[in-house]
This record gives structure tokens, sequence and C-alpha cells, in this order.
């Protein structure tokens, strides 16, 4: 570009003389927020985050309270325990229906079920929840 007399600028390359030409307006006005679409597995995914996050947490906290002392553990426990609750409860929004077995296999644990029926169904279980991911994530149509 060179400048000519009267303070108009002379343009030499036709690509600059088309984006000085534009007439877009500037705002300071950011875009209107949508949120995402609501989906019911990640839905489910965050009420298991709720769940997790705080649990994984607190045992984390005490964990470390227990095994570096009340001064360290109880002042400094929180700071690993927060990070690790993240990972847990942001990996709980995708994975549930892992978690969703784990509770089951806890409940089933506890009540007086059969062991032999369990061995037969967990893995049956964890199979159709596995696919269900799967589908979910890479074959569904969008």
């Amino acid at each position: 570009m060179t400048s000519c007399g009267g303070g108009r600028l002379k343009v030499d390359s036709p690509i600059v003389a088309a984006g000085m030409a534009s007439t877009r307006t500037m705002t300071t006005t950011p875009p209107k927020y949508q949120p995402p679409p609501r989906r019911t597995y990640t839905d489910i995914g965050w009420i298991c985050a709720a769940l997790t996050g705080p649990a994984t947490f607190l045992g984390i906290w005490i964990y470390c309270a227990v095994t570096y002392g009340l001064l360290l553990g109880l002042g400094l426990g929180w700071i690993p325990a927060l990070m690790l609750a993240l990972v847990v409860a942001v990996a709980t929004i995708f994975f549930w229906p892992v978690a969703a077995i784990v509770i089951l296999y806890v409940i089933y644990r506890v009540t007086d079920i059969h062991p032999s029926l369990l061995r037969e169904v967990a893995p049956l279980v964890g199979i159709i929840a596995l696919a269900v991911v799967w589908w979910w994530h890479v074959v569904r149509p969008q």
C-alpha cells in the first residue's frame, strides 16, 4: 500500500482492497449464550459425578490425614484430594456405567444373593454397558 495525496490511501493489492471494502461493524457485546443440547447419558453422568466427586474428595483427604498426620495431611491433603476428586468426577460423567456396575457389585456382595449368580450376570452387564457406551459415542447417528 502506498499513500496518495489528500489523505486517501492507494491500494496496490486486490486482496487488501477487498478486506478494506467490507463494512462490518464492531460490537462489544458477546454472542448470545446457547447451552449445549441435553443428553440423558451425560445427565445421568452428572448425577453420578455429584456423588463420586465429594466421596472421593473426603476419602482421599481422610487418607492423607491418617497417613501424613494431622498437620500435613489435614492442612495440605485437600490439594491432592481436590485434584483427584475432579478427575474422578469428570471421568464419571462419561463412564458412569462402570460406576453403576461397581455399585451393583457392592450391593450384591452386601445382600444375600448367591455368588454364582453374580459371576454369571456381572460379565453380561459389563458387556452390555460397554457396548452401550461404544454405540453412544461411535455408531449413533448424529
